[in-house]
């Protein structure tokens, strides 16, 4: 599938142990949609359960630690927030791109069912985050 790439990618940065070897390492997927996260956490999930030993922690929370993602427009928010976390979830936009919105900030209606500090999360916050000079 086209998302293949990218989960394969975050897989192997997991099961290398890329970011054991580099803890205060940020990597977030741009352009890439969010569809393929829960797969990945359930792949993960499924791996540590078969070889516990392999891990130094839970690799889905090495995903949650270390892993920013911002979704398509047309993905659905609330089961990235509720697989990665709400503070992993990244608004972006790909305007003037035929997948982009003409008035980006119009992303916010796509958020209801967000709490106002959530939204704030999401729209500003979560970047300000990523580009922090720690984890």
């Amino acid at each position: 599938t086209a998302d293949r790439a990218i989960h394969d990618t975050f897989g192997s940065l997991i099961c290398h142990g890329v970011f054991q070897r580099h803890p205060r390492l940020k990597v977030a997927s741009i352009e890439n949609g969010a569809v393929w996260v829960p797969l990945l956490i359930k792949r993960l999930a499924k791996l540590a359960n078969q070889q516990p030993r392999e891990f130094a922690e839970h690799p889905t929370e090495t995903l949650r630690r270390h892993v920013w993602v911002a979704p398509y427009f047309e993905d659905d928010p609330r089961e990235l927030a509720d697989a990665l976390g709400v503070e992993r979830v990244l608004f972006g936009s790909d305007w003037p791109h035929g997948e982009g919105l003409a008035r980006p900030t119009d992303y916010e209606e796509e958020l209801h069912g967000f709490s106002e500090a959530e939204v704030r999360r999401i729209m500003r916050d979560n970047l300000v985050d990523l580009l922090s000079a720690s984890l």
